[in-house]
């Protein structure tokens, strides 16, 4: 490749760049393709959803979400946050792109920095994750875009509550781990 060519190339190449790092800086990620589904409610256009992130973050850290929540930006898309728990009480902190699905930011603190009164063990051992709390939370109310989940621990077993957002407003649900969904 002649010198020409290679700085014509480099110069399209940072010019790709900065046009990427534009995006981000506005709080934006890079919106759906054509081909792909969008789910939009109440101005939230996200094409990955809060059970999706759990999934990819249970896979990569092996542990147990304890915390998810959806932020969108003014101009489409969003962050998918997702906050888990090791059984070594190690918290991983995921941040995916709602429309790509990807892996945008990774951290993890042992679990006194986080300060949390959940038992590791408790969490690793419940067989009802919060990805199955969600979607039992949006099929309860035939719908919605679930935008918030917390796993709490009332003593006994450990219970979800889960906010759904939909075009008449935000509900906040309790999913037991039996599966067994009440208003909360």
């Amino acid at each position: 490749m002649g010198l020409a060519r290679q700085v014509w190339a480099a110069g399209a190449l940072v010019a790709c760049l900065a046009s990427v790092g534009a995006v981000a800086q506005e709080g934006q990620s890079p919106g759906p393709s054509r081909g792909q589904s969008v789910t939009t409610t109440r101005g939230v256009d996200v094409r990955f959803a809060l059970p999706h992130a759990i999934g990819v973050a249970e896979r990569d850290a092996k542990g147990r979400a304890i915390s998810a929540e959806l932020t969108p930006f003014p101009k489409g898309g969003g962050a998918l946050e997702v906050t888990m728990m090791r059984a070594d009480g190690t918290i991983v902190k995921y941040q995916v792109d709602a429309n790509t699905g990807e892996t945008v930011n990774r951290t993890e603190q042992t679990v006194e920095a986080y300060v949390s009164r959940l038992d590791p063990g408790r969490v690793q051992a419940e067989p009802f994750g919060m990805a199955k709390a969600i979607e039992k939370a949006q099929t309860h109310l035939n719908g919605g875009i679930a935008i918030g989940a917390e796993v709490q621990d009332d003593g006994g077993a450990l219970s979800y509550e889960v906010t759904i957002l939909k075009d008449d407003g935000e509900t906040d649900l309790v999913v037991r781990s039996d599966g067994q969904v009440v208003q909360g």
